[in-house]
């Protein structure tokens, strides 16, 4: 998947293999890779990436910059993880709100659906 990604030039999914990769062997290479296209394509979806897993709050800053709705919810979700996991954070009736508007958006329908079980299972969502 990393070479045809390369071979089309599809740099999101360059990082995301790289990130895997990373987790599988030599780290330090793929890191610095991670790191270089998200410098060299100046993507901000590309730092939401690099950043979900460490700092979700950046992540999320990114993806809201770059108006990512996927990576909005991806990032709020991977905060959420980290709270379970006893990571001193939270997540603000805004940043609810905004992971239920931008839920209500995301296609295909069976992913939206998907996404708002989540949602409720992890409480997310803002009483109705």
């Amino acid at each position: 998947m990393r070479n045809r990604a390369y071979d089309i030039g599809n740099y999101a999914t360059i990082i995301g293999a790289n990130k895997y990769l990373a987790q599988l062997e030599a780290p330090d290479k793929y890191e610095q890779e991670i790191k270089s296209f998200g410098t060299i394509v100046s993507d901000l979806s590309a730092l939401s990436i690099i950043n979900r897993d460490i700092n979700p709050d950046k992540a999320l800053e990114y993806a809201k910059e770059n108006d990512n709705t996927l990576n909005i919810v991806k990032a709020i979700f991977a905060k959420k993880s980290m709270i379970n996991k006893g990571i001193n954070m939270t997540i603000s009736n805004d940043e609810k709100r905004l992971l239920f508007d931008s839920i209500q958006i995301i296609t295909p329908k069976s992913l939206r659906k998907t996404l708002f079980t989540i949602g409720k299972r992890e409480n997310l969502f803002l009483e109705q």
